[in-house]
């Protein structure tokens, strides 16, 4: 074995070591995680409705027709109907 054959080996048993160390927490701190991830998302998409509130109908349009996404022009219209 040469050296650069021994630095591969032993860069691919550390990044062993530690996938298997990251997949045994994953598989003991399952429920935490879910509740992290969870709050994350709520808080993402707090900040996203709090934007789209503050959006005009042009900015909308502009954002769906720049995103290929439909469903920011459907939200806003449907807040613009609870708002009323």
């Amino acid at each position: 074995m040469n050296r650069d054959q021994k630095l591969a080996l032993a860069v691919f048993s550390v990044t062993a070591l530690v996938s298997a160390g990251i997949a045994i927490l994953v598989a003991l701190n399952k429920d935490e995680i879910h509740e992290r991830i969870t709050e994350i998302k709520s808080d993402l998409l707090a900040g996203s409705r709090s934007r789209m509130d503050g959006m005009t109908e042009e900015v909308a349009m502009k954002t769906a027709k720049l995103t290929h996404n439909p469903k920011i022009n459907q939200e806003w219209v449907e807040r613009q109907w609870d708002m009323i």
